[in-house]
């Protein structure tokens, strides 16, 4: 019998708050193509890929509510418990070990950025408390600015009209 997916991914919509339209956004179709699949069962293994990392989940996990339940000892199912809590434990250190190297990085870019920004700031220190400047002073050669145009160009060159 094939695994019909309308209904489990129907049942994890409801479940999740999500709307059809996110997840057929998600998988780049149109409302009736969606549909269409649903209704005739039409999944690629691409798309079963894209539908159970849209919900955050593996493959196996999306297709395990068709299977046959399977009678647990009450004695077992603390340590399934037990076990699926350590496993979602491991997810969340795994998510939040990239984290923390994503802010770890960011710091070090901040602290680049304020080694510049110290050393901006000394060069404007340095030109500022420079002696002898006044203001309408041409500080960068100690000629006094009279509204004239310093030239660019050395003495011994002439300029091209």
């Amino acid at each position: 019998m094939p695994y019909q997916f309308k209904e489990r991914i129907e049942t994890l919509l409801k479940e999740g708050r999500h709307s059809k339209k996110s997840l057929y956004d998600t998988l780049e179709m149109t409302a009736p193509g969606f549909e269409y699949m649903l209704k005739h069962n039409t999944l690629s293994a691409k798309r079963v890929e894209q539908i159970a990392a849209f919900f955050q989940m593996s493959v196996a996990e999306l297709t395990e509510s068709q299977q046959e339940p399977k009678l647990v000892e009450p004695a077992s199912f603390g340590a399934q418990v037990a076990d699926r809590i350590l496993l979602e434990f491991e997810k969340l250190r795994e998510q939040l070990a990239i984290k923390d190297k994503q802010l770890e990085a960011a710091d070090r870019e901040l602290e680049a950025a304020m080694e510049i920004s110290k050393g901006l700031q000394r060069t404007i220190d340095a030109l500022i408390s420079r002696p002898g400047i006044a203001s309408g002073s041409n500080f960068l050669n100690g000629v006094p600015s009279e509204g004239r145009v310093v030239p660019m160009y050395p003495k011994n060159e002439k300029a091209v009209a």
